[in-house]
């Protein structure tokens, strides 16, 4: 049975979408006011600023994720340090004076993102 690819960025989206039948589109969408809300609370930007700054890092990081796909078990495996790199690389190009504080805020929304990805992960499973 050939491994199934994943992209391997944005923190699992596909293969959660994959694995509990959710269309990724909406698993999109949640990460994303997740990830856009997490900026906003550590106080990265104005509210505004984190959603714009949210959309942007997580539609790198899928097209990059698209781009690179890799096994599933690569994917959990290397999503969260390069889905990392990746937002904290975007996040310093919206305010390159803040360094430290655009890497807290990447390493923050991504650790919501994460969360929520298994909370979604989890509930899919026992729906589906």
């Amino acid at each position: 049975m050939p491994v199934p690819l994943f992209p391997a960025f944005d923190v699992a989206i596909e293969p959660v979408s994959a694995a509990t039948g959710f269309n990724p589109l909406p698993v999109f969408a949640v990460v994303f006011v997740a990830e856009a809300l997490v900026l906003w609370l550590v106080r990265w930007g104005s509210l505004g600023r984190s959603a714009v700054a949210s959309l942007a890092m997580n539609t790198v990081t899928t097209v990059l994720g698209v781009l690179l796909s890799l096994s599933a078990r690569e994917a959990i495996v290397m999503s969260f340090p390069l889905n990392l790199v990746v937002e904290g690389v975007v996040l310093m190009a919206f305010n390159w004076r803040k360094k430290a504080r655009s890497w807290a805020a990447a390493l923050a929304a991504n650790v919501a993102s994460l969360l929520l990805l298994l909370a979604l992960y989890f509930v899919g499973r026992s729906l589906f």
